[in-house]
């Protein structure tokens, strides 16, 4: 099971993905307070071409009623690991990442990164 996510593509469409696993899990009024946090992400894609959980979003959690970071609803199956600043990434499915992990960084410090499986 994967979180619900916002993603992007190199034509710039914005894709949010958003699972009936995790709509159950959460329940509606957990549910739409992670649509609203997706949302925020969408638009400052939209806005800046990036999106993050800095300031940007910060400004929209409370007009909103949404929260910064979402719950899990599910337990991850792999982890991303910083080597430098030890910071977790929780993953639920084997992606890119996971193939070859020394061609990504942690977005935190810019660290190699490593895989741990659950």
């Amino acid at each position: 099971m994967e979180a619900p996510t916002s993603k992007t593509d190199q034509s710039e469409q914005i894709t949010i993905t958003l699972l009936w696993d995790a709509y159950e899990a959460y329940g509606w009024e957990q549910f739409s307070r992670v649509v609203c946090h997706e949302l925020i992400h969408a638009w400052q894609y939209h806005k800046d071409g990036e999106d993050d959980h800095e300031s940007s979003f910060k400004q929209w959690v409370e007009p909103l009623e949404t929260d910064c970071h979402c719950q899990r609803y599910a337990e991850p199956k792999y982890w991303v690991i910083c080597k430098a600043c030890e910071s977790r990434d929780p993953r639920y499915r084997r992606s890119e990442v996971m193939k070859q992990p020394e061609k990504y960084f942690c977005g935190q410090c810019g660290g190699e990164t490593s895989i741990e499986e659950v």
